[in-house]
């Protein structure tokens, strides 16, 4: 066996191109890294991008080619957290699991951590939350699963999340349309930052959200009680994009529900 020494120097433990050599080949991973900042605090940079279908659909050859490595040789805390990884997208609570998952072995095995901070900004092609079909399949089995909008504030400089019920295949295709239209318009300047929305359908089971979460101006999570007003929601698809941006402002989805 060879000794600790020589199996973790620099090139091997540091630049850790035997995982990203892997990655690179079966879900096209792309790191870029870049170093900000002064000699007293240094943030390093890493613009992260990979395929999630082709890593959930590569994940046996990813796992047995990873354990194949030094560094699943003689860490068993790596190769253990590996050989658990599930090999089925049913498998996984949700998409988000998924991610995390895939991201957690991308920043161990591939990235060096050699600055005060660390800034990872990910671009993930074909993400299993963009999956409709899988996300509905996910919420089936939930209890009571429910979906988001997720609205950061720049005037605030808060971001609060409200949570709503998992929809129906009677307003699905109307909420769908609304998280196009949040992902097409453009962030507003506001005078401490942007503000934004995105419509997030991954399902997440209503008793796993802390509700006494609170944040400053008002609760980091609400639950949107009531009955949505399908007319409205249908009218503000007809909304300009500043239109939109004056109705959901400051949890403006709250008044889609009627109690």
């Amino acid at each position: 066996m060879e000794s600790v020494e020589k199996v973790y120097d620099w090139e091997y433990f540091q630049n850790k191109t035997p995982f990203r050599r892997i990655f690179e080949k079966y879900c096209n991973l792309e790191i870029d890294s870049y170093s900000m900042g002064s000699q007293y605090h240094r943030i390093q940079h890493y613009d992260i991008s990979y395929d999630m279908a082709l890593y959930m659909q590569n994940i046996k050859k990813i796992k047995q080619a990873l354990l194949k490595t030094k560094m699943c040789k003689y860490l068993e805390g790596m190769r253990k957290k590996i050989e658990d990884i599930p090999e089925t997208i049913e498998e996984y609570e949700n998409a988000y699991a998924i991610g995390r998952i895939a991201s957690s072995l991308i920043v161990d095995g591939c990235t060096r951590h050699t600055a005060s901070s660390i800034k990872y900004n990910w671009d993930i092609k074909n993400r299993y939350s963009d999956d409709m079909e899988y996300n509905i399949f996910c919420a089936k089995r939930m209890n009571r699963p429910l979906i988001r909008i997720f609205e950061v504030n720049g005037w605030e400089r808060e971001s609060w999340n409200f949570y709503f019920d998992f929809p129906d295949d009677t307003t699905l295709e109307l909420w769908q349309s609304l998280a196009k239209r949040f992902k097409e318009m453009p962030k507003v300047n506001q005078c401490n930052g942007q503000t934004f929305f995105e419509l997030m359908f991954v399902p997440k089971e209503y008793d796993s959200i802390n509700w006494e979460c609170r944040g400053g101006y008002m609760a980091k999570n609400n639950f949107v009680e009531g009955t949505l007003n399908i007319e409205k929601l249908k009218e503000l698809l007809t909304f300009t994009d500043n239109g939109l941006f004056e109705y959901f402002y400051k949890g403006g989805v709250r008044t889609l529900f009627e109690n």
